[in-house]
C-alpha cells in the first residue's frame, strides 16, 4: 500500500423535468400546449472526505465465543487509532454480524469445531483528504491490530453534498429553461406557467481509491 494516495475528482449529477405552457405568439390564448423539457447538471467536484473500510472476522465455536473475541480485537484496532490521534467519533460502525459456519459448498462442507460461528465487524474511519498523510499510519495501525483493509474511499461530507446539490439543482433548472425558451422560440410561440417540476434526485458514487484484491499499483 502506498502512503501518498491521489485524488480523482467525484462526478456529482441531477436532472430536472420541467412541464411548461406554451402559447401562440400572434396574441391567439384560444390554443394553449404544453412542452416537456429535461435540465441537466454534472459537476466535477473535490472530496473532502477519505474513508478507509476495515473488517474484524473471528471464528469460534460458540456464538458468544466468536462475538466476544471479535469485540476484543475491534476494541484493540480503535485503540490503536485513538493512539494516532484520531477522535472516537471519526471511527464508525459500518456493520456486525454473526452467522453459522456452514463451510465449503464447492464440496462436502467441513467446519472445525472451533470455527463453527463467524462474527464479522466492520469499522469506517473518515479522515480529511488535507490529513491524507495519516493514511499509511493508519492502515498500519488497523492492520497491526489484525483488521482487514477493505477498501479506501474519496468521498464528500453531508454538508459538502448538500452544497452541491443545491448548485446541481440551480445548474439544471436553468438548463431546463433555457431549452424551453429555444424550443418556444423555434416554434413561433411564447412560454407560459409551469405546469410541473420533477426532480431526479441528486446523486453521486465516492471514488474508490483501493480495494481488497485490486493490484497496489493502482493505488
Amino acid at each position: 500500500m502506498k502512503d501518498n494516495i491521489k485524488i480523482a475528482l467525484i462526478s456529482a449529477a441531477t436532472l430536472i423535468v420541467v412541464v411548461l405552457i406554451v402559447s401562440s405568439s400572434f396574441g391567439s390564448t384560444s390554443y394553449e400546449d404544453t412542452v416537456q423539457v429535461t435540465g441537466m447538471s454534472n459537476l466535477d467536484v473535490s472530496p473532502d472526505l477519505v474513508s478507509i473500510y476495515f473488517t474484524i472476522e473471528t471464528r469460534a465455536a460458540t456464538s458468544q465465543e466468536a462475538k466476544d473475541a471479535n469485540s476484543g480485537i475491534t476494541d484493540d484496532v480503535i485503540n490503536a487509532l485513538m493512539n494516532l490521534g484520531f477522535d472516537r467519533e471519526e471511527i464508525q460502525t459500518s456493520g456486525f454480524n454473526i452467522w453459522e459456519n456452514r463451510g465449503d459448498y464447492y464440496g462436502a462442507p467441513v467446519v472445525k469445531a472451533n470455527e463453527k460461528f463467524i462474527a464479522s465487524h466492520n469499522l469506517v474511519l473518515k479522515i480529511e483528504t488535507q490529513d491524507r498523510d495519516l493514511l499509511g499510519s493508519a492502515i498500519d495501525a488497523g492492520v497491526d491490530a489484525k483488521a482487514t483493509l477493505n477498501c479506501i474511499n474519496f468521498e464528500l461530507s453531508s454538508s459538502l453534498e448538500s452544497e452541491y446539490k443545491v448548485l446541481a439543482i440551480k445548474e439544471a433548472t436553468q438548463d431546463a429553461k433555457t431549452k424551453a425558451e429555444a424550443l418556444a422560440q423555434g416554434l413561433d410561440k411564447r412560454l407560459g406557467k409551469v405546469v410541473s417540476v420533477t426532480n431526479t434526485d441528486f446523486q453521486y458514487y465516492p471514488w474508490l481509491a483501493y480495494e481488497k484484491g485490486a493490484a497496489d499499483s493502482d493505488v
